[in-house]
């Protein structure tokens, strides 16, 4: 028998041992593929709201005083994510909130949910002075914004313990009467240029003390 002869005959036995392992492993990965659970899938409410990009949210809960709801998921979203509620100022809105300020960045860095709260009435300003604002479940905008915290938890599975406030001048007043209405909701907040809790009360439906 020739050298090349013997060499064919050499390397049959381990061809043919790469084609029966071949043939073991495709089903088996084909069976594990098949078998593996899935991996965790969104809400369908959350699945109409598209990451990195702001998005109206409607229907979230009750909401007395007609706001609006707009909502940033990072990519980058993290298991529990903690949430943070960024109020608009007088004349301002939502959009303008996000457009003007970092918070989306800083959640796409940080893998938190913001929420931007948008008044529709025509002053744009948040109430924050009447009886209905600075009392539990009142039915004002408090009412409103604390529904929109809690689709937020239920639908991402947020963390509760880590909820913030944070705004300016109106929404700076709105961050103060949000913590001082429902302090078990609100793990802290920060006010830029606003009037403490129940500073700014009235009792004649003005806004503007």
């Amino acid at each position: 028998m020739s050298a090349t002869a013997g060499t064919t005959a050499r390397r049959r036995p381990l061809r043919t041992a790469l084609v029966a392992l071949y043939g073991v492993l495709v089903p088996l990965l084909a069976a594990l593929l098949l078998a593996a659970p899935p991996a965790a899938a969104r809400t369908d409410a959350a699945a109409d709201v598209p990451y990195a990009t702001l998005t109206e949210v409607t229907g979230f809960g009750s909401n007395p005083s007609n706001l609006q709801m707009y909502l940033y998921v990072p990519e980058s979203v993290t298991p529990n994510p903690a949430v943070l509620v960024a109020v608009h100022y007088c004349t301002g809105s939502g959009p303008a909130m996000y457009n003007g300020t970092e918070y989306a960045s800083l959640a796409d860095r940080h893998g938190f949910i913001v929420v931007y709260p948008s008044v529709t009435r025509s002053s744009k300003c948040f109430d924050v002075s009447s009886p209905q604002a600075l009392r539990r479940g009142g039915g004002s905008d408090p009412v409103g914004i604390k529904s929109m915290v809690d689709w937020v938890l239920a639908t991402y599975d947020a963390d509760p313990k880590r909820v913030f406030a944070t705004g300016i001048s109106s929404g700076a007043m709105m961050t103060n009467v949000l913590l001082g209405v429902y302090p078990d909701v609100f793990a802290a907040g920060a006010a830029f240029a606003g009037v403490p809790f129940g500073c700014f009360a009235t009792t004649d439906g003005s806004e503007w003390n």
